[in-house]
């Protein structure tokens, strides 16, 4: 695949089957892209009615090429695709590129079209990219293959997207920015090469410095933004995204979230939109940073492009104008950063340099007559505080400011100081000219501080996750499972799922923690009165008496639970309630419905431990609130396994249930370890027993002493 990409990218010969001399055709357009971007290769159009176009001589058919091109590009009608293909793969070109519409995104008929094209590149080995693309640039060769403007500055960031609009609208505005790009690869709908595909090729094949890219880009890394639509493979991708982050960010801007934006993009590339919430966390675990709008995507590009990462979160701000430096202070609090706290020398030398009535405390505001040596001295002088990290300039054209001048003044300063140095110049048309120095610098600048500072967030929050990535994580410690016992559940899982079955009853899930060393109080199924005062005898009181049943995955709903039974004559009213209750379900959950009893568990806190498997990460383990607070407080806390036993601890360290944990008001601290110890199991248990839809406690009750599993339920998978 490896080499295939390589040839897509860097081909020495490209074939555009549907060239044309028609102007405005797809096939014209991606031929004059080629030629006049500067690619030094040789080009073969692929016509049946013309004989020459833009000089070169034309083909009739693929086979009739004199040699076997590295890529062939297609831009011809949906329905003459496939005997295309198949011509491409009898020659023996190997990387495709299909800017053809009139596939899967089209519905039924395209989808089928579609899996027919991914069979023939299967059997001739092709590495494909699209149907329904814009094609892709790779700078280091001038290769601009899209029928879109393309992108003529060199630069040291990746970029994909799974829309053509979303790329033309990139391309236009990097050039309005002077932003360069290493390579920039649309996806389409992702028939044969993923976003996989090309992760695994950059991470095997690190990029080379471009020649000119690093005078082009003042960054040190090899950024990866994207677009996408869906994920391959979510597993695959994350791990990796892990493998990216922890040398390059990656950024991506993911839609989804509403049903509106699912069933658009089902209908633009057929995609399918997964949790949501779980893609967020996954992201996170893997360092990757999520943009929420097409504007943050925009300003990562442009931050990761020119600027690294601060080294650490004290910004100063320095600015001509109050009312700016003002609502820049709450920004960064809330993008997570601090105002760096200037030291004594700092200040006396700002006192010195700059006007009485100057602000030198941080945000440092040089006022609104500021000239160009105003903001050179003050700024140097923050540039060599040991204590800011990174500095937001803001400037607002006042009648006397120096725009270019103070420009300049930035970007001479950035060369000799390493720190991040981010700008807001806040206007319209005068300010313009100095942003055109600034992007000669390559400061990143921003029409809004806010922007900036919210960019500057992100990038430390990664900076973050490479140091946490970078220190050696201590595995996860298990108590062992007895092979035998594991083999008792294989075996009995199996034979329900042969049944059909997708429920496990009560006293199967307390064999199953029991085995797995997950703590439970004691409880039994009672079929009669007597067996239930039997075991309050044994168990004492108070005891709970509930209705169990396979399929009954939700008690409180039916109203199935009845605790603070303190004694017989409470023991048998409650048991006449539940049996009355029992007429009131469906028939299909009466008829295995029976009265399981259980020691209350008293002077605890409720909480919840869970975990799903997912369409796109596979096992997620979820913490929070529990008992009846799972409804009415919103603490659902989550993690993509595996896990660590420091991923555990901090899951529950970030829930709002926390605090009630750890001996909130004066309350006594509980069996924290313990609970740790049960969720430590549960993730082991899902692990040995890859055959769960879902498995909840609900609640778990931890006391001073110990965590409790004290009502689960299972669902199995289907397959």
């Amino acid at each position: 695949m490896n080499t295939e990409i390589n040839k897509l990218l860097a081909p020495r010969s490209i074939a555009v089957v549907g060239a044309s001399s028609n102007s405005h055709k797809l096939g014209a357009i991606l031929l004059k892209n080629i030629i006049e971007g500067g690619y030094k290769g040789v080009v073969y159009p692929v016509n049946g009615h013309e004989t020459t176009i833009a000089g070169l001589p034309v083909y009739s058919h693929y086979a009739q090429i004199p040699q076997i091109p590295d890529l062939a590009i297609i831009a011809i009608p949906a329905q003459f695709v496939l005997d295309v293909v198949r011509e491409i793969g009898q020659k023996g070109t190997k990387a495709v590129v299909i800017i053809s519409a009139g596939f899967k995104e089209t519905g039924r008929e395209g989808a089928l079209l579609e899996a027919e094209l991914v069979a023939v590149a299967k059997e001739f080995g092709l590495s494909i990219l699209g149907p329904n693309c814009l094609g892709h640039v790779y700078t280091p060769k001038k290769l601009n293959a899209t029928f879109g403007q393309g992108i003529s500055r060199a630069g040291r960031m990746h970029f994909i997207s799974q829309s053509g609009a979303i790329a033309t609208s990139i391309f236009d505005w990097a050039e309005h920015h002077e932003l360069g790009f290493l390579d920039f690869i649309t996806l389409g709908n992702k028939a044969v090469l993923t976003e996989n595909d090309f992760l695994e090729y950059w991470l095997e094949n690190p990029a080379e410095k471009v020649r000119d890219a690093q005078r082009l880009d003042s960054s040190s890394y090899h950024p990866i933004g994207m677009y996408l639509e869906s994920l391959t493979d979510g597993s695959r991708f994350i791990e990796l995204a892990t493998q990216v982050a922890k040398n390059n960010p990656l950024f991506i801007l993911k839609p989804g979230k509403s049903s509106a934006a699912q069933k658009a993009m089902q209908s633009h590339t057929g995609a399918i939109a997964g949790d949501d919430v779980v893609l967020s966390q996954a992201f996170t675990q893997a360092g990757v940073i999520r943009c929420h709008t097409i504007e943050d995507m925009f300003d990562l590009a442009k931050a990761f492009s020119w600027s690294d990462a601060p080294e650490g979160k004290r910004i100063a701000i320095l600015s001509n104008a109050g009312g700016p430096a003002v609502v820049s202070s709450d920004a960064v609090i809330e993008a997570g950063l601090e105002m760096a706290p200037l030291s004594k020398e700092t200040k006396e030398l700002l006192t010195r340099h700059l006007p009485r009535a100057a602000s030198i405390v941080n945000p440092v505001d040089v006022l609104g007559d500021a000239l160009s040596d105003r903001y050179e001295k003050a700024l140097r002088l923050l540039l060599e505080e040991d204590k800011v990290d990174a500095i937001m300039v803001i400037l607002t054209p006042q009648v006397m400011t120096e725009i270019e001048k103070t420009a300049l003044v930035i970007g001479r300063l950035s060369q000799k100081y390493r720190k991040p140095i981010f700008c807001s110049f806040m206007g319209g048309q005068l300010i313009s000219s100095g942003e055109k120095v600034l992007s000669k610098y390559k400061i990143p600048f921003f029409s809004y501080p806010e922007r900036a500072i919210g960019a500057l967030g992100k990038m430390w929050w990664w900076k973050e996750w490479q140091k946490e990535a970078a220190k050696k994580q201590t595995p996860l410690e298990v108590a062992p499972v007895v092979p035998s016992a594991q083999h008792h559940h294989l075996e009995y899982i199996r034979s329900r799922l042969v049944a059909g079955e997708r429920y496990l009853e009560s006293s199967k899930i307390q064999e199953l923690f029991d085995d797995w060393d997950i703590a439970t109080p004691p409880s039994t199924v009672v079929a009669n009165l007597e067996q239930a005062k039997r075991f309050a005898g044994i168990h004492g009181y108070p005891v709970v008496l509930k209705l169990s049943a396979p399929e009954l995955l939700h008690k409180t709903e039916v109203s199935g639970v009845i605790t603070g039974i303190r004694g017989k004559k409470q023991l048998e009213a409650a048991s006449q309630q539940l049996i009355g209750r029992m007429t009131d379900l469906p028939v299909g959950i009466r008829k295995t419905t029976q009265l399981q009893m259980q020691s209350q568990i008293e002077n605890g806190v409720e909480v919840i431990v869970g975990i799903k498997r997912t369409p796109q990460f596979g096992n997620v383990l979820m913490f929070g609130a529990g008992g009846t607070l799972v409804e009415l407080i919103s603490d659902h806390n989550i993690h993509v396994l595996p896990v660590t036993a420091r991923d555990i601890k901090k899951l529950v360290e970030e829930s709002k249930a926390y605090a009630l944990l750890t001996g909130y008001r004066g309350g006594q601290s509980l069996a924290l370890e313990r609970l740790y110890h049960l969720m430590a199991q549960l993730t082991d248990l899902v692990t040995k027993l890859p055959f769960f839809a879902e498995i909840e406690i609900n609640p778990v009750i931890v006391t001073k002493d110990e965590a409790y599993a004290v009502d689960g339920k299972v669902i199995l998978s289907e397959f």
